[in-house]
């Protein structure tokens, strides 16, 4: 090190150490301890990066569709049943209900709870989009707990409105269980 004068305050500019040789062995453990671990932002940053970049091929595989991704929330998959509702669309209405679904209802003519499976419901959605053309549901509140999902709606029917409460059980992205009153 070199000092001026009588300082004795090193300067950048005047800090010069010796360099010793770079080499393979130093150049290769610098290069395993950048690899394992993040010293600073910039390794990160590059990391992440190339993760980015390369994920997506690895998503893509073969046929380079994008995969379609289906929000698996109780929630979720309550609000897309709605859609499914007012679009009339029976197909994507059954689509949210687990091939072992039920519903309890208390509606109708009888004093206890029913349980009405799949294809019943089908078929009553079926017959209620073709008797009334207006059917159209609008959720006015939503609870959620875990896996249970409530829902005021005000139901319009044939120029009809009316207020109903359904109550949804959701496991692994399908209803499994719903209470109708």
């Amino acid at each position: 090190m070199r000092f001026r004068s009588s300082c004795t305050r090193t300067h950048r500019r005047d800090y010069r150490p010796e360099k010793e040789p770079f080499t393979r062995r130093k150049r290769l453990r610098r290069h395993a301890f950048t690899a394992t671990s993040f010293p600073n932002r910039r390794s990160l940053f590059g990391t992440l990066v190339a993760f980015g970049l390369c994920l997506p091929a690895a998503v893509l595989g073969q046929g380079g569709a994008a995969p379609i991704v289906i929000d698996t929330l109780p929630a979720s998959v309550v609000q897309r049943g709605l859609a499914a509702f007012n679009r009339h669309d029976v197909d994507a209405l059954m689509a949210i209900y687990d091939s072992a679904a039920y519903m309890h209802e208390t509606l109708g003519d009888s004093t206890g709870l029913q349980r009405i499976s799949l294809s019943v419901i089908r078929e009553s959605a079926t017959r209620l989009f073709a008797q009334a053309k207006d059917a159209k549901v609008d959720s006015v509140r939503r609870l959620t707990d875990g896996p249970f999902v409530v829902d005021l709606y005000e139901t319009i029917a044939n120029g009809k409105k009316t207020q109903h409460l359904d109550i949804f059980e959701v496991r692994n992205g399908k209803v499994v269980r719903e209470w109708e009153y």
